[in-house]
């Protein structure tokens, strides 16, 4: 079925293919041989390919470019490997934080996210949920109130936090 669904919107002829979670209902080897087609087709039509996915493996194996989106809205955005390898964004973290490991003898530390009780309306959209705003002293806080985060250029991508400088434990 997906690859019918290929094939129809590749007979437009486009230079841009929206994939929206094309691999989220195939088992893996199909899910496999499906990526791998997306990738060739890509190659030799010289495609653009905007892949909308929530399975971070995929993501991590297939795309060139990522933007991570929370609340509607893109909080980091860069080169795959930068992103997903150091994440800047405290939503980014915690959600990359949250992917099953199959090694036993890793275990990530989690990000703890807070409970929110009703989104913001001003400041930043993940401020009720942040714990690293929630460490931060009453003054530096307060901008994540009152202050929507402006997406700005830091260590190769693009991060929209006030605080997104502020460094990170880390554990083995």
């Amino acid at each position: 079925m997906q690859r019918v669904a290929l094939a129809r919107a590749l007979a437009a002829r486009p230079e841009v293919l929206v994939l929206d979670e094309p691999v989220s209902a195939l088992d893996a080897p199909v899910r496999a041989e499906l990526l791998a087609l997306v990738d060739r087709l890509r190659e030799e039509l010289r495609l653009t390919c905007v892949l909308v996915a929530h399975d971070l493996g995929v993501v991590r194996a297939h795309a060139e470019l990522v933007a991570v989106m929370y609340r509607g809205r893109v909080v980091e955005q860069g080169p795959a490997h930068v992103v997903l390898d150091d994440p800047r964004h405290p939503y980014t973290r915690a959600l990359l934080a949250a992917v099953p490991v199959a090694d036993p003898r890793v275990r990530p530390a989690p990000v703890p996210l807070l409970d929110e009780d009703a989104p913001p309306t001003t400041g930043c959209r993940f401020r009720h949920r942040c714990a690293l705003r929630a460490a931060l002293p009453d003054d530096l806080a307060q901008l994540c109130t009152q202050v929507d985060p402006v997406s700005r250029r830091t260590e190769g991508r693009d991060v929209a936090c006030h605080h997104a400088d502020v460094p990170v434990q880390r554990h083995p």
